[in-house]
């Protein structure tokens, strides 16, 4: 009866650390679109803002292989909320429905700014 109780803590440890990995996931393509938006504002030109956005990664992903992993880690942080949604306590449900809303919008944007 001891493991029972001891495993089951355990994995309830476990899906916390995994909405909490969910949401910095999620927060790294937030973060790439914040950027986006300081380099909009600098710049004078379309041309420009791309220059000032790229200066922020490795000059080897260029904008498709950002928009790429914007949507890998968007997936990531998805399919982690969902797994976690079924955590006992409010706060923890809200913060994976906000995780969960937050990824797919996020899915969304970067999948509409690669088209």
């Amino acid at each position: 009866m001891r493991s029972f109780v001891k495993n089951d803590s355990r994995k309830i440890r476990q899906l916390k650390l995994q909405t909490w990995a969910g949401l910095v996931f999620l927060l790294i393509p937030i973060g790439w679109l914040f950027i986006w938006i300081y380099a909009f504002n600098k710049g004078a030109n379309q041309l420009s803002r791309v220059e000032i956005y790229l200066q922020f990664f490795p000059s080897f992903l260029g904008t498709r292989g950002i928009s790429i992993l914007g949507l890998v880690f968007c997936i990531i942080s998805f399919f982690l909320s969902t797994k976690c949604l079924f955590l006992l306590g409010l706060k923890w449900k809200l913060l994976n429905a906000f995780i969960l809303i937050g990824s797919f919008s996020m899915f969304l944007l970067q999948l509409w700014g690669i088209l």
